[in-house]
C-alpha cells in the first residue's frame, strides 16, 4: 500500500476531524520530546489534557504526577515542567503523568479523531520512520503543533526528518514535501538552523537552552508514545 502523508503547519491549521490511519503529533520543543523521554525512562502512562484545571482535577484521581507549562515555565503547584531533562528514571519510573502544555496538548486534541495517534520528535524520528515503513498505513496526518498558532521551524524539521527516513516510500502534499526539502537542506547542522528560530530563542531567554540542545539529539530514543483506547499514551 502506498502511504500518503498530509502535513499541517500548526494545530490550528488541522481540521477538527482527521480521517487518517495515523495522526502523528509533533511538538519538538517540547511536549512530544517530554513524552518520549518519560516513557523511555519507565513512565507507566501519560495523559495529555488541554487545560490546567482539567490536569489538576484528573491527576489526584489517578494518583499521577502533574507536568506541564504555560508561557514556557512550570505551572504553579505542578510536580514537573515541560523540560525533558526533568523526566528522569528516578522521577517518573513506575508513575503516571497528567500533562498540559500551551501547544502540544492542543495538537493532541486535534489528533484524537484519527484511528491511531503517535507522538514524534527528533529524538525518536528514526524509530517512528521504521515503524511507519512496516505499518501498511495508507493515510498519515502529521500535525505540527506550532507555537501559539504560528509556524515553528523545529516541528517542520522533525516532520521532514521522518519523511526523509522513509526513503521515498510515501507520496506527500505540498507542505510535507516542503518539510522534507527543509530538513534535507539543514540536517547537517540543526543547531545552527534553529539558532535564529523564534521558539528556540524564546526558550533560551527563559533559561531552557539545555532543553533545545537535548531535543536536537536525533534518533537517540526508540520510544514511541502511542494513544491507547483508554486515552493514555503508552509505549507502542
Amino acid at each position: 500500500m502506498n502511504m500518503n502523508i498530509t502535513a499541517y503547519p500548526t494545530a490550528d491549521a488541522a481540521p477538527s476531524a482527521i480521517d487518517a490511519d495515523l495522526a502523528l503529533v509533533i511538538d519538538t520543543l517540547r511536549m512530544t520530546s517530554v513524552a518520549a523521554t518519560a516513557l523511555a525512562n519507565g513512565c507507566a502512562g501519560l495523559l495529555a489534557v488541554e487545560t490546567v484545571d482539567e490536569a489538576r482535577e484528573l491527576a489526584p484521581r489517578h494518583g499521577s504526577l502533574l507536568g506541564g507549562e504555560r508561557g514556557g515555565t512550570r505551572v504553579d503547584g505542578f510536580d514537573l515542567g515541560n523540560s525533558p531533562i526533568e523526566y528522569t528514571v528516578g522521577r517518573v519510573s513506575g508513575k503516571s503523568l497528567v500533562v498540559t502544555t500551551t501547544n502540544g496538548t492542543r495538537a493532541v486534541a486535534k489528533a484524537r479523531s484519527s484511528r491511531r495517534v503517535w507522538l514524534a520528535s527528533l529524538l525518536n524520528a528514526r524509530a517512528v520512520a521504521d515503524r511507519l515503513r512496516s505499518s501498511g498505513f495508507g493515510g498519515v496526518a502529521m500535525i505540527c503543533a506550532g507555537t501559539q498558532g504560528m509556524f515553528s521551524m523545529e516541528d517542520a524539521l522533525t516532520a521532514g526528518a521522518i519523511i526523509h527516513r522513509l526513503d521515498g516510500m510515501a507520496s506527500m502534499d505540498d507542505f510535507a514535501q516542503a518539510c522534507m526539502i527543509l530538513y534535507g537542506s539543514l540536517r547537517h547542522d540543526l543547531t545552527a538552523a534553529l539558532r535564529g528560530a523564534s521558539h528556540a530563542k524564546r526558550l533560551a531567554s527563559l533559561g531552557f537552552a539545555r532543553d533545545v540542545e537535548f531535543c536536537l539529539r536525533e534518533d537517540s530514543l526508540e520510544a514511541i508514545p502511542a494513544l491507547g483506547g483508554d486515552g493514555w499514551f503508552v509505549l507502542l
